[in-house]
């Protein structure tokens, strides 16, 4: 009687060392990204994607154009954009322990081309002062931002009657 326990017990333990190994797959839980539709090129998303559990130890991003991206496995976004027209397949590859999972996402974006250039920006203000752009420094703080992204903005003002004389819009 004694050692049907025994055995019952092993055979009761190899299955919980069974399950406990199952547990170690299937670490990609889900991707997508926002906003859902409408991203044309040069426009930033966000890529998503969620674990079953705890966080991988590391995670690679492969886009069907050969871009990469890796990022540390406690990350569940990173910020992406394209500048070429299409549909992209996503495949994830996340780390945990000694497991490694691999996840295609086919279709996962599409990007369409920009409809207009978008590279001529106008505020209507209604200001008391005079160049709000150049005056409060909005003018130099989107110049930077621009500038830090690779992008080339002019930026133009409405010279709202400030002093004796109307100067219309100024660049």
């Amino acid at each position: 009687m004694r050692q049907k326990l025994i055995l019952g017990s092993l055979v009761l333990l190899v299955a919980f060392g069974a399950q406990g190994a199952s547990a170690q797959q299937n670490i990609i839980a889900d991707s997508w990204h926002v906003p859902a539709d409408m991203i044309c090129t040069g426009d930033e998303f966000v890529v998503n994607w969620s674990f079953d559990g705890a966080p991988a130890d590391s995670v690679h991003l492969h886009y069907s154009d050969g871009r990469s991206l890796k990022v540390i496995g406690s990350e569940t976004s990173v910020v992406d954009s394209f500048l070429h027209t299409g549909d992209m397949n996503l495949q994830i590859t996340a780390w945990r322990g000694e497991d490694v999972e691999y996840k295609l996402f086919p279709g996962f974006i599409s990007i369409d081309p920009r409809p207009y250039a978008g590279d001529n920006v106008m505020f209507l203000h209604h200001s008391t002062g005079r160049y709000i752009l150049r005056d409060s420094g909005v003018r130099s703080i989107l110049t930077a931002a621009t500038d830090a992204k690779g992008a080339t903005v002019e930026f133009w003002d409405h010279d709202y009657h400030s002093g004796n004389t109307y100067t219309g819009i100024i660049d």
